[in-house]
C-alpha cells in the first residue's frame, strides 16, 4: 500500500496523480511490461550519493544511469549508488523508490527524456501500486535539475547455440516370453563296433 503521508504530500504540492494497481514487481522495466506501458514513460528512480549529498535521479525504465554525466551535472567529484543504510534512513524499500525528492527533503534530477513526456508512471513506495502523474506538475513542484543523465541499456545478445544433432536411440531388444535355450553338455559317442564278416 502507498503511504498516506506520501499521498497527502502530493496533494499539498498540487501534483496530479492516479493510483495504478498491478501485480507485484521489483523493477521499473518489469512495471512497464506488466502494464504494457512504453518504457520511455516509466520512471526508474535511483538514490545516489554525490560526494556527501543524497540525490534522487529519475531516468526512463529502459535506460541506465550515466555516472560520468551525473558528475558533470551535479559538479561532484564522485557519484555512487547510495548505501542500504541511507535507504533505510529514508525508509525506502528497494525497487519502490518514489521520485518525489521534496518528500525526503533532498535534491533531485530528472532525465531530459522523461521531462518531454506529458505523464510518467513512477514507483510509490509499494510493490503493488504505482502512480501515474503529470510531468508538468512534477517539474513545477519538485524543481528538478533537468539534464541528459542516462544511456540506453545494452542488452547482451542471446548466444546462439550450435545445432544439436539428434541422436538415434538404440533399438530396444524385443522381449520374448520364450525361455533361453539351455546349454547342452557335449556327449561323446563311442564309434559303433564293426561287424566281422
Amino acid at each position: 500500500m502507498i503511504s498516506k503521508r506520501l499521498l497527502n504530500h502530493l496533494d499539498k504540492r498540487g501534483i496530479a496523480y492516479a493510483v495504478v494497481p498491478h501485480r507485484k514487481v521489483f523493477t521499473a522495466f518489469d512495471l512497464a511490461q506488466t502494464l504494457d506501458a512504453d518504457p520511455k514513460h516509466v520512471a526508474k528512480t535511483v538514490l545516489v550519493r554525490a560526494d556527501r549529498d543524497l540525490v534522487l535521479v529519475s531516468v526512463p525504465a529502459h535506460s541506465r544511469l550515466d555516472f560520468a554525466r551525473m558528475k558533470k551535472v551535479l559538479g561532484a567529484k564522485q557519484v555512487t549508488l547510495a548505501s542500504e543504510r541511507a535507504m533505510e534512513q529514508l525508509k525506502i524499500k528497494e525497487g519502490t523508490t518514489p521520485p518525489f525528492a521534496s518528500f525526503f527533503k533532498i535534491a533531485c534530477v530528472l532525465d531530459s527524456g522523461l521531462a518531454k513526456c506529458k505523464t510518467m508512471l513512477c514507483r510509490s513506495g509499494s510493490h503493488t501500486e504505482s502512480l501515474d502523474c503529470s510531468v508538468a506538475n512534477y517539474i513545477a513542484s519538485e524543481e528538478p535539475t533537468i539534464a541528459k543523465v542516462s544511456e540506453r541499456a545494452k542488452r547482451a545478445p542471446a548466444k546462439r547455440r550450435a545445432p544439436v544433432k539428434a541422436k538415434r536411440a538404440p533399438a530396444k531388444a524385443k522381449r520374448t516370453t520364450a525361455k533361453r535355450p539351455t546349454k547342452r553338455k557335449a556327449v561323446r559317442r563311442k564309434p559303433a563296433a564293426r561287424k566281422r564278416s
